[in-house]
C-alpha cells in the first residue's frame, strides 16, 4: 500500500528550467533560479529579503552566530549529527558530555 507519493513536477517545464540552469553556466552561487526563489520567499513572507542556503547545517550556524548563543544550546538527543557540530563550531566547548538513555519496550 502507497501511503506517501513524491511530487514530481510537469516534465516539459523542468526540462525548460534545467536546459536554462545549464546553458546560463552557473550552477551554484546565486543563480537566476535562486535569486527569482529569494524574492519570491521574501514577498511571500513579507520580507524585505530571504537567503536560501543549500543544506541545514548553515541556517543553524548562522543562527547561532547572529543571535550570539553561547554557554548550552539544548538539541534533540537523536538529531542529525551536523546540528551537534553547528553548536560546537560556535560555542567550542572544552569538554563535551553525552547523556544517552536507552530503553527497552
Amino acid at each position: 500500500m502507497q501511503v506517501t507519493r513524491s511530487f514530481r513536477p510537469p516534465i516539459r517545464g523542468y526540462k525548460r528550467l534545467l536546459e536554462g540552469i545549464l546553458s546560463s553556466g552557473q550552477l551554484t552561487n546565486k543563480g537566476e533560479l535562486v535569486q527569482r526563489l529569494e524574492k519570491a520567499l521574501a514577498y511571500w513572507h513579507g520580507t524585505n529579503e530571504v537567503l536560501f542556503v543549500g543544506n541545514g547545517t548553515i541556517p543553524l550556524k548562522l543562527s547561532i552566530k547572529s543571535l550570539d548563543l553561547s554557554g548550552k544550546i539544548i538539541t534533540m538527543p537523536f538529531s542529525y549529527l551536523d546540528s551537534t557540530k553547528a553548536i560546537l563550531w560556535r560555542t567550542a566547548p572544552r569538554s563535551l558530555q553525552i547523556w544517552i538513555r536507552v530503553r527497552s519496550v
